[in-house]
């Protein structure tokens, strides 16, 4: 376990920015040549400083680096990975062992296979529960051409065959129908 804060260049931004076994980003003292407002050639200092991560899909924290005018954007935890743990298997995905994705502490991260990031801890039962137990799939709904009542719209399709998101869709009021037939919470 990593109890001191350890710093480390970015690959391709070396000189400008640093990554850091906490997961934390920073700017690097520099000086940036400019070009005066009268054309006088000048060099400005730039301190340094921890830099701000944003959140992006899925809980991930992400940043954007600019260097020579172009920016691009990374992944916080792709960056502490790739600067502190040996990718001897050349794996392609990174693991955070707690199943949170904004601590990228580089204690919490793994380099693994898809195979085994996706059969990781509770990843598959999170899956089937927001897939299956959400609130609308729990929602009795009727066929209002039949009278049948289906105990949720996962239900009605496995008897009709018309997609349960259109039948939730419908019974929302977004869709006039679903499968050429009207339906609405029971």
């Amino acid at each position: 376990m990593i109890l001191s804060e350890e710093w480390r260049d970015i690959e391709g931004f070396e000189g400008y920015y640093q990554v850091s076994s906490f997961g934390r980003i920073r700017s690097v003292d520099r000086f940036v040549y400019n070009k005066g407002n009268s054309g006088e050639n000048k060099y400005s200092f730039y301190k340094g400083k921890v830099m701000r991560q944003g959140r992006r899909k899925k809980g991930y924290l992400g940043i954007t680096l600019s260097k020579g005018n172009k920016n691009k954007s990374f992944l916080v935890h792709r960056l502490v990975a790739n600067a502190f743990i040996p990718n001897p298997y050349n794996l392609s995905q990174i693991n955070h062992k707690d199943e949170n994705p904004a601590n990228n502490h580089v204690d919490n991260l793994e380099w693994c296979s898809p195979k085994y990031n996706i059969n990781y801890g509770n990843c598959i039962d999170n899956m089937i529960k927001t897939r299956t137990n959400n609130a609308y799939n729990q929602k009795p709904v009727i066929c209002l051409e039949s009278g049948i009542i289906y105990s949720n719209s996962n239900d009605a399709q496995r008897n009709t065959g018309i997609c349960a998101r259109n039948i939730r869709a419908n019974c929302e009021g977004k869709y006039k129908s679903a499968g050429k037939l009207h339906w609405k919470w029971a």
